[in-house]
């Protein structure tokens, strides 16, 4: 094979002494080179990965933006060949590769190639990688070699900001043969400022650097589950966090999946801070949920856990997803409150419905007594989380969710805040997301983006450069998806199914967690002649309630086969309809989804498992408040390709390979991560724009607010009737709101809960009362769970309510409060 020696080492006599001053010089790393300056460890913008086991493959990297160049320094535990290269999917075919070594006479060699197929092995026309060292240490050997991060050459693969997959292999000897065992691959995004455990700032070690004060402490928030014999699962479980005595700070985080079954089965897991509604004590509340194994989240109609006040959203992690560590000036508070308590979401895949499936798996929390500048929120941003849309069979289908003016105009502060930090989400239909960046009529520059997006690799990405976010911008997720298969693909929980996510911390602390939209589920239904759905809670699935012929249909069987009541919409008029026609968004504030929860929890805490209502699972997401457009005349955002060749629109015929699966491939092709600008397809081109979209919206519903049903506070001496709605709203615009009071202090109460305001139908409803309201009993300045007690017992109990305050009344016996919440979550999840 051909080699090159590097020129530098002409200046310490030749090759032969080259090796002994590389040994030299990387004694003294710090030492300044001017022919050349490649070693990794005086480069303040160091990365470290260890790929093979043991140590035996490592490889280090640093990026140099001035020239637009990368130098990569790889080690093996060998003395024969190594092999190290770029891929799209992890494949070696198509993948662009340097293989080097030091032969047995001391002379290095080295060559750039690429593959085709699985072994044929190609040297390149054009030598674009750079040898700048190979040498030999104990058992070792180290390739350093530099390139441009693009090169311009077909041959090479580009460097960008997507994910990219290393690639490695070496040999026993220098005869390059078939490497067996000896080989691996690597996703990451190479040019992320991503901090490696190691390489982190010193408060983020364990000890410190100089002495034993312990820096940084770590907390495991983990659940233990007997996996439900269905394909997927969202379980929600509250914990009781760490007892500190003064505030910390979260630095960094991490999934903890002990186990291969942990790592198969869990899919996405979700972290919240709870907050302790008003007059009572967090270990009173929350505590009696904590001591029980959880519940099903969402496809519940009987749920227990108040989910309304832990929506605090702090973590998320995704499949693939490694640990992750703030900037050295944000964190999380953490240890504000003497009792704090967390609700760990988790997301189970199980799609052949194994049986007796039993793990543990949650999230490790790394937090540090020194606190930040600034604190975090983390914020959910895309198509919303109940909300419809679809894949039709063998397509590619661009999906739209934003987050509109109105309400960053609410969430953010008038100064604005740093995106630092973001990660992406679809699942395995997934090719391509983009978090787009829109103010006054213009595109920014995308937020994050992935154009070669792989659902196995969701890692939460520090920014290299933060974005500044204003109230009235506009940010949209966008994700490409690339069907092959034979039936309609539905939005939804499953692995089976898809979503469209973006989430982001912001370096401001706001009562926000979520930010989405969502094209009306009634109208999309009504387009495919389905007047109603809902969902099978066990199978979480939607299927048609009316009309009647298609009544107990599976809505993705209907979709797939046809309706006599509609005629289908193609591809390109559902790509259109989805991304132009107006949306419903939803931003809740968590201080007023509290305040609606905690009118309800009379309601839901003294019911009997037998006597308690039902709650039907959302066929949309709630607190709908707004609408939301993609700005279709924006000025659009183009990214400036590197090399001049790539600014056109390819037309070269290339077929796109294969990603995690071998069905699927991602129809982007590789030329296009050049010139992001030309991705496929491009609705613009293939659908005119909606001026006026005929879509009858009920303005007093859908363009304000949401209703708030305020707390009781003093205004009169009798109640008062706060919020009436005479004519309820189709049931197409939400629910109806229902009729709330307030009290004055002394107002007697205790018979107005059991007059006819409060005793028929499905819209019993108890308000929350102040605490300085009283009971028929005279008893004064009673907590909310007091009053509780106090409210439900029966009128013919009235007059002997000698029992505790803390009692209320069952369809058996009185039994304590925390007794009955622990029974009735036990009986649940069973």
């Amino acid at each position: 094979m051909s080699f090159q020696t590097p020129s530098w080492c002409n200046y310490f006599g030749g090759v032969g002494k080259c090796v002994k001053a590389l040994f030299v010089i990387l004694l003294l790393h710090n030492l300044f080179l001017s022919c050349t300056s490649y070693y990794i460890d005086s480069h303040p913008y160091r990365h470290k990965q260890v790929l093979g086991p043991k140590a035996t493959y490592v490889v280090q990297w640093a990026v140099n933006w001035k020239e637009n160049r990368i130098t990569f320094q790889v080690s093996a535990e060998t003395k024969g060949w190594i092999g190290f290269g770029l891929s799209r999917n992890g494949r070696m075919d198509g993948s662009d590769v340097v293989i080097g070594g030091v032969s047995s006479s001391g002379q290095p060699y080295f060559n750039d190639a690429h593959v085709k197929g699985n072994r044929s092995v190609q040297v390149d026309n054009q030598q674009d990688w750079k040898l700048l060292g190979a040498w030999e240490r104990g058992k070792r050997t180290y390739l350093s070699f530099t390139r441009a991060l693009d090169t311009c050459d077909l041959q090479d693969y580009p460097i960008t900001n997507d994910r990219i997959v290393l690639i490695w292999a070496y040999g026993d000897t220098d005869q390059v043969q078939y490497h067996a065992k000896r080989r691996g691959s690597f996703p990451i995004y190479l040019l992320d400022p991503e901090i490696a455990s190691e390489t982190a700032h010193s408060h983020y070690r364990q000890i410190g650097p100089h002495s034993n004060t312990i820096l940084v402490q770590r907390w495991a928030l983990t659940s233990t589950i007997r996996l439900p014999e269905r394909p997927t699962s969202v379980w929600c479980s509250i914990h009781q966090g760490p007892t500190l005595g003064t505030r910390h700070d979260i630095v960094g985080m991490g999934a903890l999946l002990p186990t291969v079954v942990a790592r198969r089965y869990v899919q996405q897991m979700m972290v919240y801070k709870c907050t302790t509604p008003q007059q009572t004590d967090s270990l009173t509340f929350f505590q009696p949920y904590a001591n029980t194994t959880g519940e099903e989240c969402y496809m519940n109609e009987n749920r227990v856990l108040p989910l309304s006040f832990c929506r605090q959203l702090i973590y998320v992690w995704g499949t693939g997803g490694r640990p992750f560590y703030f900037p050295e000036n944000v964190g999380i508070p953490i240890g504000e409150s003497p009792n704090e308590y967390y609700l760990l979401e988790t997301y189970y895949d199980n799609p052949k419905n194994r049986q007796n499936v039993e793990f543990e798996a949650g999230v490790e929390f790394i937090f540090s007594h020194r606190t930040k500048l600034f604190q975090a929120s983390l914020l959910q941003i895309g198509y919303g989380q109940f909300g419809t849309f679809m894949v039709p069979p063998n397509s590619v289908m661009n999906i739209y969710g934003s987050c509109g003016s109105k309400c960053t105009s609410l969430m953010l502060p008038k100064d604005g805040a740093n995106v630092v930090a973001a990660t992406l989400h679809s699942h395995s239909l997934g090719r391509r997301i983009r978090l787009q960046h829109f103010r006054n009529g213009q595109e920014l520059p995308w937020i994050i983006k992935d154009d070669n997006y792989d659902s196995e690799f969701q890692q939460m990405r520090l920014l290299r450069t933060q974005a500044l976010v204003l109230p009235g911008d506009q940010f949209t997720t966008q994700c490409t998806f690339h069907s092959e298969r034979n039936r309609t693909t539905l939005s939804g929980f499953s692995s089976a199914d898809e979503t469209c996510m973006a989430f982001v911390y912001i370096s401001r602390r706001i009562p926000f967690f979520r930010c989405t939209s969502e094209y009306p589920a009634e109208r999309l239904m009504a387009k495919y002649g389905i007047s109603n759905f809902t969902w099978d809670t066990n199978w979480q699935e939607r299927y048609v309630t009316d009309p009647k012929q298609m009544e107990g249909s599976w809505i993705g069987d209907v979709l797939d086969k046809g309706s006599q009541f509609a005629r289908p919409m193609s591809p390109e008029q559902l790509q259109q309809e989805l991304q132009y026609a107006p949306h419903l968004g939803s931003c809740p504030n968590i201080n007023d989804m509290m305040a609606n929860a905690q009118n309800q929890l009379f309601k839901t805490f003294t019911n009997s498992w037998n006597q308690q209502g039902q709650q039907p699972v959302a066929t949309k997401t709630p607190y709908l408040s707004t609408t939301v457009t993609y700005p279709q005349n924006a000025k659009e955002f183009h990214e400036t390709p590197y090399c001049p060749q790539f600014e056109k629109k390819p037309t070269e015929d290339y077929k796109p390979a294969p990603l995690s699966k071998q069905s699927f491939r991602n129809p982007i092709p590789i030329t296009t991560l050049r010139n992001p600008n030309t991705g496929y397809p491009n609705p613009r081109e293939n659908f005119p724009i909606l001026e006026n979209p005929d879509y009858p919206l009920h303005q007093s519903i859908m363009d304000t607010p949401p209703q708030i049903f305020p707390l009781a506070k003093p205004i009169a001496n009798n109640p008062v009737q706060i919020l009436s709605i005479t004519t309820p709203p189709p049931k197409s615009l939400g629910p109806t709101p229902i009729v709330d009071f307030a009290f004055p202090p002394g107002a007697q109460i205790q018979n107005f809960f059991h007059n006819t305001h409060f005793s028929t139908g499905p819209s019993y409803r108890i308000p929350m009362v102040r605490n300085d309201a009283t009971t028929s009993q005279s008893q004064s300045s009673l907590n909310f769970f007091d009053q509780l007690a106090n409210l439900f017992l029966s009128p013919s109990q009235s007059n002997e309510a000698k029992r505790s305050s803390r009692e209320v009344e069952t369809s058996k016996n009185g039994v304590s409060f925390q007794n009955y919440i622990s029974d009735l979550l036990k009986k649940r999840s069973s």
